[in-house]
């Protein structure tokens, strides 16, 4: 977010910010207080930015080797954020998209990084209408159907996504291949609404949570991956993972976490459903506005 053309960062991951802003007490700052970027990088020593690539520089010199990821990262957000915002998005049932502009519906499950997936899109020139996916204001799968979105997205949020039925009513209509549906992304827990549409098991990760990570992501190069580095940076919120069957179904895991065990993305075999489990509006998720980008470069004939 800018404001007046200043720089300022409002989610951010205990690994990086944060974790140098902790070596300034006197300034007072905070996990939660909004740091603007000009101050922050006057605050830190750029060489030890550098020190994320250097691992044989010892002692309180040293940055941890994830933190290497978020260096692009930062760049390509700085850079990316200075191109003027395209898009809008509006709140549920208000919505009068131009003709011109890609409409998609984003099914908001109360997940404070809601609005960052929004605001991610809306920058790709996205007119975006967030749909409440939970409580009684949630309308039904037919309403949301009327607006005739060009594109879906399945938004993360806390819990199972048992717990939002207007994303799992969206994920098995995807599955079902239906003609009046356009493509779709899950992201987080809409990733893990798809597998569970699907009947794959759905279970604490054996490799314990993972939150405010970025991680590296292996995949084959396929849809929303073809134009990504080989691992890609992703940052990943998640303790939950998805377990594919041993027999056929309509999904494929298609990247892995750094371990190659746990699926990070599926995609359906015809090319118009995708879930990641990372979160790719994250300024710490390098070349995640790639896979955004590549979504909605998505077209269904029908629309």
């Amino acid at each position: 977010m800018t404001t007046r053309g200043q720089w300022w960062i409002y989610c951010i991951s205990p690994y990086c910010i944060h974790y140098y802003c902790s070596k300034f007490p006197d300034q007072g700052a905070s996990l939660l207080a909004p740091i603007p970027i000009p101050q922050f990088q006057e605050w830190i020593d750029l060489d030890l930015w550098q020190a994320a690539f250097r691992p044989d520089i010892p002692g309180d010199q040293h940055v941890p080797p994830r933190l290497g990821g978020l260096l692009k990262a930062f760049e390509a957000q700085r850079l990316e954020g200075r191109q003027p915002v395209r898009g809008t998005w509006t709140l549920w049932p208000a919505w009068t998209p131009a003709a011109d502009k890609t409409r998609v519906v984003f099914i908001d499950n109360l997940d404070s990084f809601s609005l960052n997936v929004a605001n991610a899109l809306t920058k790709l020139g996205a007119e975006v209408l967030m749909v409440p996916g939970r409580g009684p204001t949630s309308p039904s799968v037919e309403e949301v159907l009327k607006v005739r979105p060009s594109h879906l997205v399945l938004g993360p949020g806390p819990g199972r996504p048992e717990m939002s039925p207007l994303t799992m009513a969206f994920a098995k209509m995807a599955l079902r291949g239906l003609p009046q549906m356009p493509p779709l992304l899950g992201l987080c827990l809409g990733h893990q609404a798809l597998g569970v549409a699907e009947g794959w098991r759905l279970s604490k990760s054996a490799l314990g949570p993972c939150h405010g990570v970025t991680e590296e992501i292996w995949h084959h190069h396929s849809g929303l991956f073809s134009q990504l580095d080989n691992p890609a940076r992703m940052m990943r919120y998640n303790s939950l993972v998805l377990e594919p069957p041993t027999g056929t179904s309509k999904l494929q895991v298609c990247a892995w976490d750094a371990s190659r065990k746990l699926p990070m993305a599926i995609e359906g075999r015809d090319g118009q459903v995708y879930g990641v489990q990372f979160h790719p509006e994250s300024a710490g998720s390098y070349q995640g506005d790639q896979i955004l980008r590549a979504f909605l470069s998505l077209r269904r004939s029908s629309f």
